[in-house]
């Protein structure tokens, strides 16, 4: 399971610096006033005092939570460590470390709900999907809030920053399991799963949650439980396309 998803998230990287970093550069002396960002040189030498030699693979500097960071992407030296590639989120303006994580897996969906929460009052999970967005793994979250409007949110797959969202209109009809219990029931039989995607939908007229995941093992399973009653229907085995 970790070699699928670390394969694919190196096949879409292209060396940043493939030279390691030996000088070292000053402290950061700039404040949350400044009008330009730390520059991403300096922030990659600040990198080697926290990290050691490092081989920058990708660097995108993006607004998040009303805020700008850089999402660097690194391997320690110039083979991959134990931990494979990892995700280090920097405060644009201060250079300070916001967040450090490895890209050997997406981060579980329950903790990307989790984020999203801290800004929305979700009321019911829609559908959710990982999708790659020009070389970089996103979550995609649609939900509605307590006041019945519709949520399209997408996420950094690794992190769980929030990168987009919008909304619209939208009425649901009739009271159904939440995605949460859903999961949780589910984690019972198979406690280290990881979602790969989940989908409300009709089958026979009944309205089903529909969850794509791996499982503890790697396997590619579809799980298809009664939205109402939350029975399972059928947990399976299915193709293994990855993310679709």
């Amino acid at each position: 399971m970790n070699t699928f998803i670390r394969s694919k998230a190196l096949c879409v990287l292209v060396p940043f610096f493939a030279v390691t970093l030996t000088a070292t550069s000053p402290a950061y002396c700039q404040t949350n006033t400044t009008k330009r960002p730390i520059p991403l040189e300096q922030i990659i030498s600040q990198m080697r005092k926290q990290h050691g030699n490092v081989v920058v693979y990708n660097a995108r500097l993006i607004q998040e939570d009303r805020r700008t960071v850089r999402l660097i992407d690194f391997t320690p030296e110039f083979k991959i460590s134990r931990q494979g590639m990892q995700r280090l989120v920097v405060d644009a303006f201060t250079g300070k470390e916001i967040e450090l994580v490895t890209m050997r897996l997406p981060m579980s969906l329950e903790k990307t709900l989790a984020n999203l929460r801290k800004n929305h009052q979700i009321a019911n999970i829609t559908k959710t999907w990982i999708e790659n967005n020009q070389g970089n793994e996103i979550r995609v979250v649609e939900f509605t809030d307590n006041t019945k409007k519709r949520w399209h949110a997408e996420t950094d797959a690794y992190t769980g920053l929030l990168l987009n969202e919008h909304s619209f209109e939208f009425t649901l009809s009739g009271k159904q399991v939440p995605l949460s219990d859903i999961l949780n029931e589910a984690r019972k039989t198979h406690k280290n799963m990881i979602i790969l995607r989940t989908t409300s939908k009709h089958r026979k007229n009944v309205p089903v949650r529909e969850i794509v995941y791996l499982d503890e093992n790697g396997y590619r399973k579809r799980l298809i439980v009664n939205s109402i009653t939350g029975e399972t229907i059928s947990d399976q085995l299915t193709p293994t396309l990855p993310y679709q």
